[in-house]
């Protein structure tokens, strides 16, 4: 937290040390410092004047905690903070960045709503005003208010005379200030969906909708309107040009050579076409990628799979997106990979149980068994240089956790070597050659796929382990055994032997990552729910139930689910209240697969015949 003088970081945040963390750690580093040391501008020298401009702070921290990342990992290494705002955003639960009735806002509702969502509408305008500009109207605001307090109306004027005082023609023959347009995005929750069609060849229409989905099927909130603004190019020249798309009004545009409507990337909507239209932008992303911009071809795989998980469009169009991936440029990999990485969660969640199931694990093959060796060559070469430095974290999980014999055989060697290595020495020192962005997966692929010996390894490793980010890396990699008597095992050490020393919550949520097919974690809880009951709070036996609850995906494992939960509701009482929304979610994850399970299926089989020939025509 931040205090005048005296930043407090927690020593995992504040230092980074090459040797023993990877980029993520970096990554964290680098993020907490810049978010931190902002505050002693935006939040100390000058303070919001009530809650509701919280966002003044921590959206302007937040926003220099993500120019600190790009500066360190190129322009796609926030297209997943970007993706999770959108989809916090986009829930019925969602809250306005900001309320203009300052008595009623309670900043903890708000609290998810005032941090990435501003930085994002922050850096919208600047990329609207021009960059010397909005650094102009800040500083104007800095020292006009130094020491004194600030609502956003103050942002808004000291932006406005830096625009105004600037070349700049925004806001020519419009009716609205630079102060209406930010207010129609911190005053209501959600964000726009503009719908693009065509009217007539070469010309397409845009209207907007407000977009918010429930749990099965999307909704729509036609009262809610933003002023947008839309940057294109010029059809002949290239430039970019400003267009904006007003309330309850339409614009027509060419979209002539660019593909997509939001070519500079905005991040403040979600873009749905027609199905002609991504037909087009399909074929274009599998022959000439390059011509949809980078940031673009991120947001259509976000946009595409999550109009699919609300049956706003068939899931043939994100799995033929997405699939590009196979043939993309591999220092452009980061964006698109990252972001289809965090909607498998969402698919394997719930297709994990599906008798073809492995056609799912295939796709994930194909698509990202492309890059492995490339991976390889850049991580165990330490060419942290690489733009896709990051990527190759995201594409060893996938292959390593699900089978890759690549992967497979590669932890086996690597394994073997430490055992030899470090066989009186921790996993955290020197003895340990294998790159960090690749520990994980190498540890999880053993643990799964190796035999009793490599387990046993690196839970004694686990064990004595005394760097806390090692000891993380081995407990995920260890959570993904198949074996009953392992996870029995780790966890005992876990919850009887050492919980006041380890991150509980952190624990719990990682060993929940694997969508284990039959989770071995039910079994345990019953052989020792007893001596849980006892000697964990209440609060960690909801914790751990919640984490149970996400890890079943077949109804037939809701009365044992059941049976352990009436248990613990007998000494905690208060449980009892969750057990419906807890099956509820089960039973919806279930009714889902068979809505949608087979023709997913048919989808990805589809795509993967198509994307295997292609490949083999290019090895050809």
């Amino acid at each position: 937290m931040e205090n005048w003088g005296l930043i407090m970081i927690g020593s995992q945040q504040l230092f980074y040390n090459r040797h023993i963390a990877g980029p993520a750690e970096k990554r964290v580093t680098f993020e907490v410092l810049a978010h931190e040391i902002a505050h002693q501008w935006f939040g100390n020298l000058v303070t919001m004047k009530w809650w509701n401009n919280l966002w003044l702070n921590e959206g302007f921290a937040t926003m220099m905690a993500h120019k600190a990342v790009l500066e360190l990992f190129g322009p796609m290494s926030n297209a997943k903070s970007v993706a999770q705002s959108m989809r916090d955003d986009q829930v019925n639960s969602a809250f306005p960045i900001s309320r203009p009735d300052k008595p009623s806002f309670d900043p903890d509702d708000q609290f998810r709503t005032q941090y990435t969502k501003p930085s994002i509408l922050m850096m919208a305008t600047e990329n609207l005003v021009g960059k010397e500009t909005f650094r102009a109207g800040v500083s104007r605001l800095l020292k006009q208010f130094a020491y004194k307090n600030v609502d956003h109306t103050d942002l808004m004027e000291a932006l406005t005379y830096a625009h105004d005082s600037s070349a700049g023609n925004h806001f020519a023959g419009q009716s609205f200030s630079l102060n209406d347009f930010i207010s129609t995005w911190i005053y209501q929750p959600g964000f726009p969906l503009l719908n693009v069609t065509e009217r007539e060849p070469g010309v397409h229409v845009v209207s907007q909708i407000a977009f918010r989905y429930l749990t099965s099927k999307g909704r729509i909130d036609r009262h809610r309107q933003w002023k947008v603004p839309i940057f294109l190019r010029h059809p002949i020249t290239k430039a970019k040009e400003l267009k904006w798309l007003l309330e309850n009004e339409t614009m027509a545009v060419d979209l002539n050579d660019d593909y997509v409507l939001d070519y500079f990337g905005s991040n403040l909507f979600r873009v749905i076409y027609t199905e002609k239209h991504y037909s087009s932008i399909i074929e274009r992303l599998h022959t000439f990628p390059h011509e949809i911009p980078e940031q673009m071809r991120s947001r259509l795989v976000d946009d595409s799979f999550t109009f699919a998980e609300h049956d706003l469009i068939s899931y043939n169009v994100p799995w033929n997106i997405t699939a590009y991936i196979a043939v993309e440029k591999f220092e452009a990999i980061h964006g698109p990979a990252t972001i289809f990485s965090a909607h498998m969660d969402f698919v394997i969640s719930r297709l994990r149980p599906h008798e073809n199931f492995d056609v799912v694990i295939k796709y994930l093959h194909v698509v990202f068994g492309h890059w492995f060796n490339q991976c390889n060559r850049a991580i165990f070469g330490n060419d942290e240089s690489s733009t896709s430095y990051v990527a190759c974290e995201v594409i060893y999980k996938r292959l390593c956790t699900y089978g890759y014999s690549n992967c497979i055989e590669m932890a086996v060697k690597e394994v073997e070597k430490l055992m030899v290595n470090c066989a009186d020495d921790h996993l955290s020192s020197s003895c340990n050659h294998i790159p960090q962005i690749v520990r994980m997966p190498i540890y999880a692929a053993i643990s799964k796929y190796g035999d009793e010996r490599f387990f046993s390894f690196l839970y004694e490793k686990f064990i004595t382990e005394t760097y806390s980010a090692e000891k993380g890396k081995l407990w995920e990699g260890l959570a993904g055994s198949l074996r009953s008597e392992d996870i029995h095992r780790l966890w005992y050490y876990f919850l009887f032997k050492n919980r006041l020393s380890e991150p509980f919550r952190m624990r719990c949520v990682d060993y929940s990552k694997h969508y284990h097919f039959k989770t071995h974690l039910i079994s345990f809880i019953k052989k020792y729910l007893e001596k849980m009951l006892v000697e964990l709070a209440q609060d960690e036996i909801s914790f751990i139930l919640q984490v149970l609850s996400r890890s079943l995906f077949r109804q037939e494992e809701i009365p044992e689910f059941k049976e352990v939960f009436d248990k613990a509701s007998e000494k905690f009482p208060a449980l009892s209240a969750r057990l419906k929304s807890y099956i509820d979610r089960v039973t919806d994850v279930h009714k889902w697969r068979d809505r949608n399970g087979e023709n997913i299926i048919g989808n990805i089989s589809q795509v993967l015949d198509g994307l295997n020939k292609r490949i083999l025509i290019q090895i050809k």
